[in-house]
Formats: C-alpha cells, structure tokens, sequence
C-alpha cells in the first residue's frame, strides 16, 4: 500500500506545466507574498491536490513547503495543512533537505520557535501514522528499522494518532504477534498495555482486540505482563526510577554495557559447556583439512611434511579479523568500534540477547543438535552492518566477517529441528516455555523479516561455525552462534 502522505502518481509529460507553478501558489511562497499566496490556495479555478505539494515541479529545488519552511511563516503551514492534511511533511528538496532542516538553518541556526515547534509536532504525527501503518500490514522489519532511525518518545507510542482508531500496540494484537509485542516492550519499557481504541461506539483494550482474534497464547502472555507491567499511560514521571529492562529508544547507551562490548571475555559465561570462538583460539582445540591437509592453506601439505608449520602460519585463521568472545558474553567482530560508536538500539538488542542466552538453562535440550552431539552451545552474536554490505545473506555475512576463501563457497543453509508441543506453558514471566535453546532461536528470528541459518565450512574445517542471525536493523546483524562437530 502507497504512504498515504507520498505522491501517488508522477507527471508524464514534463512540458504540462505543473499545477504549483501553474497557480502561481509557489511563487508567492517563494517571495512571501502570502496575501496571493491563501488566494491561490482557495482557488477553485485551480483546484490542488495534496499530491500536487507531494513533489517538486521539474526544475525547482524547492517545494511549496520548504518554501514556508525558509521564512519560518507559521500561518501560511497552518493554511497549508488545514487545507490539505495529507502534504508530505518529510519531501525533500532537489539537495536532500527536509522542510525542518530548511527551517532550522534560517536565521542564524535558531532552533527555537513556535513555527519550528509546529512543524516538529506535525512531523511526529505523520511518523506514527507510518509507523500504525506498517503495523497494520505486517510489516515488522520496516516498522523497527523507521522506529531505529525516527524515534518517537514514550507518550506518542501510548497513543493513538489523531484522527484513527487504533494504534501501534493494537494492531499487533490484531496480529497476535508475541514475538513483536516482546521486542517493542525492548525498546519502550514503559509501553502502555492498557491503552485504549479511539473508538466512539466500542472502546477496546488491547487484550479485547487479542480475544476478539482467538489469540489465547497471546492473552494468556499478555495478561501476565499486565500484573507485573503497570506503567502510567503517559509514561513514567521525572522521578521514575529507571526500568530494570534497558532504557527507552530516546536513551543513550549505558557506558558500563559500551565498556563491555568492546572489552575481552574475563568471565567464564558457559559453565560447562564450550563457545566456538574460544575453541578457535586453542590452537590445538580445532582442526582444518581437505585436499588431505591438517590446516587452511591453499598451498598446504600433509601433516608430515616438515614444511607444513610454516606453510600454514600466516593462512592459518577462520575469520579475519578474527572473532571475540567481548566481556558481557557477546560475541563480535575484534574491529568493531563498541565503546564509541554505539546507538542506543544497539545496545537493547544485546540487552535482548544476553537475557535469551540466561534461558538457557530452563530448556531440555541446550546443545545445538547440527551434526554430532558435541558439547558446543549457542553463543549471542552482534555485528556492526552498513549499507555497503548488502542484504543478509550467508555469502554477505561470510565476506563481511572476513571468513577464509575455503568458507566462502561451502555454506549450506539449514532447517530449525522443532519440537512440536500442543501444550505450550508460560513461565512466571508470561514467556513462554521452549523444550530446545534452538526454539527459541527461531522464535528470535521469527520477529525480522531479512535472516540466515547456514552452516560454512562443511568437510572444511571442525568445529564448522553455524549461524542463525538478522539484520535487525540497517545498521546490525546479530543473533546466534555455534560450532558444530562433524565426524
């Protein structure tokens, strides 16, 4: 479905001339001649429409829009709107600039005023209509990812945008949709579950919309997060002590977690058990070999050639740079730069990771269950990603780790092993129970829509490494980790 704020349709025929300019409309605006400019606006001669305002006519930099915005004129943007409440607030001029950023480079950088106020306010309200549209489609991982780059405080998300019935917590209990519900809760904690429908005939709570659907695992969950999940519907006051479950989107990333992403492993985090990547850093833990070769090397010899030492010592790795296992129990890429460049999403998700892997111990089946029963477990990964990397993908995830040339081509995706149980419980929590770790791996991934579960390395090298990740957002993958013995 097209954003309903965008424009609908582009002009053919660029020689038509286009109805702004036709009007006269934009170049009122343009040298603030706003007694022409509300006649333009109310001429029915001419009629506009909020599309005509959606795009810039061929060969102008600036729109109607950034034209108000660059004098700051307030009545002309309260006309503008109240006539056509569906201008694109976030169209960008011919050199990237939104209206706001136009506006806030005027008058010497000042960034206070009611005009600048208005439009902030009015641009909130069109990102929580996207926002409440993605989630009546379904579409999680668009939702998150706008949410990542356009954070909305706590009191917009516990509401319901003007002008609708139902906002972003109602519709995914429309979807029933624990995974996304738990993932919101992630980077809103104060997330009001008791918020209600703007509806004139029937207000419903979210639970009412999740009875009304079927959803019984949803309720049961939810109901359980509302005894022990009681926030203010406006959110917590100044004084509010701050939630045991991570700071809001709006907070910036705790130094002690940044300083625990960026350092080594210092403690001992799988009693009993063994992660692939210190595995990988014991020389003698881990072995390589084809083509009759005990090592990656593409000119390497058998293991009783005197020569074979030294043939494999500068081609001897599996990642380069090579991963680390970072203080907090993460695993990461030696490079990454955590302890200053670190956005606060970031920091949730590991948050998010770390309290998956503390489950661990409240599941039958701990181990991986990929090739033989070895005694590796799935070990919390994050890896900084660009743009520049790709989609995710096993081969993009493999080059931008750095995994040897050997990797590159044997990487064979897999299938999650289920078990299917009728019964499914809750915890205390209202989370519910999974019999294998590898469940809730997948119940992990299930909330994004771009993910890889493969295997690399296959008759290459034990252990194999195996991956189950998402790209989170455009700026992370992360997710899971493991070795798997082959025999």
């Amino acid at each position: 479905m097209p954003n309903i704020f965008g424009s609908q349709h582009k002009r053919k025929l660029e020689s038509i001339e286009h109805p702004i300019d036709a009007t006269g409309i934009l170049q009122a605006a343009k040298i603030g001649q706003w007694h022409d400019f509300n006649k333009h606006l109310a001429n029915p001669s001419i009629p506009l429409t909020s599309n005509d305002f959606n795009e810039l006519p061929p060969g102008r930099t600036y729109g109607v829009l950034h034209q108000i915005a660059y004098h700051r004129h307030l009545p002309a943007l309260t006309r503008l709107l109240s006539a056509h409440p569906l201008v694109d607030l976030k169209l960008r001029t011919k050199d990237g600039q939104t209206a706001l950023e136009v506006a806030e480079e005027q008058r010497g950088g000042e960034k206070t005023s009611d005009f600048l106020e208005q439009l902030r306010e009015r641009q909130e309200i069109q990102t929580h209509h996207e926002l409440v549209n993605k989630a009546r489609d379904g579409k999680w991982f668009e939702l998150f990812k706008q949410l990542e780059t356009e954070p909305l405080p706590i009191e917009t998300i516990n509401a319901v945008p003007p002008g609708r019935t139902w906002g972003i917590l109602h519709q995914i209990c429309y979807w029933g949709r624990l995974d996304i519900l738990n993932r919101l809760l992630t980077v809103f904690p104060d997330l009001d579950l008791e918020v209600d429908t703007d509806e004139e005939a029937a207000v419903q709570e979210p639970t009412d919309i999740a009875i009304g659907r079927g959803h019984t695992d949803f309720v049961t969950a939810l109901q359980a997060k509302l005894e022990q999940h009681k926030p203010s519907p406006k959110g917590p006051s100044a004084a509010s002590p701050p939630s045991p479950k991570g700071p809001s989107a709006a907070s910036p990333p705790t130094p002690d977690m940044r300083e625990a992403m960026g350092g080594d492993k210092d403690v001992d985090f799988f009693d009993g058990f063994e992660d692939v990547v210190s595995t990988w850093q014991q020389d003698d833990a881990w072995v390589c070999y084809y083509n009759e070769a005990w090592d990656i090397n593409s000119e390497s010899s058998s293991p009783n050639d005197d020569n074979s030492e030294s043939s494999s010592s500068n081609d001897d790795f599996v990642f380069d740079p090579p991963l680390t296992l970072s203080r907090c129990g993460v695993v990461r890429t030696e490079g990454d730069d955590w302890e200053t460049l670190c956005e606060p999403f970031h920091i949730e998700i590991v948050r998010k990771l770390i309290s998956l892997t503390g489950r661990r111990d409240e599941c039958a089946d701990e181990c991986i269950g990929h090739g033989d029963e070895s005694d590796h477990v799935w070990v919390p990964v994050a890896i900084k990603w660009s743009e520049g990397n790709g989609e995710l993908s096993p081969e993009s995830l493999l080059q931008r780790l750095g995994a040897h040339p050997q990797l590159m081509d044997s990487n064979n995706e897999l299938e999650f092993h289920l078990h299917h149980d009728e019964d499914d419980e809750l915890n205390k929590d209202g989370e519910k129970e999974y019999d294998s770790f590898e469940e809730l791996v997948k119940s992990f991934l299930d909330g994004y829509d771009s993910k890889a579960f493969f295997c690399a390395g296959d008759h290459k090298l034990n252990p194999v490494p195996i991956f189950a990740v998402a790209r989170v957002s455009p700026t992370l993958v992360a997710g899971f980790i493991g070795g798997v013995v082959y025999t």
